[in-house]
């Protein structure tokens, strides 16, 4: 399934091309974070899993997050809903929980594999 965004109602007039493009791909962080709509009222959900991320080391953005830039980028977007399955709070940190879990395990294994061949055991 394709992963689509749309915005006919978030008020862009006045916008540049490169900002209603910019718009038109934040469904790619909205994926990140398992929510559909920019609302008023999930504007605190989407920065408290846009933090979640960037707490754990799994930020989807190359800068640290500012709140209030992000908030008032959040306000702009009001309007925009993608075809993204939103997930409670809970399933989307389990999401993301088991993802680490899973690259925590394979550096550990890693590891152990590289010092087992180094210094092998003489037992």
């Amino acid at each position: 399934m394709t992963l689509n965004s749309y915005y006919d109602t978030v008020k862009t007039d006045g916008w540049k091309k490169e900002e209603i493009e910019r718009l038109s791909r934040f469904c790619f962080p909205m994926m990140a974070i398992d929510m559909d709509k920019v609302t008023e009222e999930t504007i605190p959900e989407i920065l408290i899993r846009l933090k979640l991320l960037e707490k754990i080391g799994r930020s989807i953005f190359t800068k640290p997050i500012v709140d209030e830039a992000m908030y008032d980028l959040l306000k702009s977007y009001i309007g925009l809903t993608t075809n993204v399955g939103r997930k409670t709070r809970h399933q989307f940190l389990s999401r993301h929980a088991k993802g680490l879990s899973r690259d925590v395990e394979y550096a550990v294994d890693k590891f152990v594999q590289e010092k087992k061949s180094i210094a092998p055991d003489l037992n």
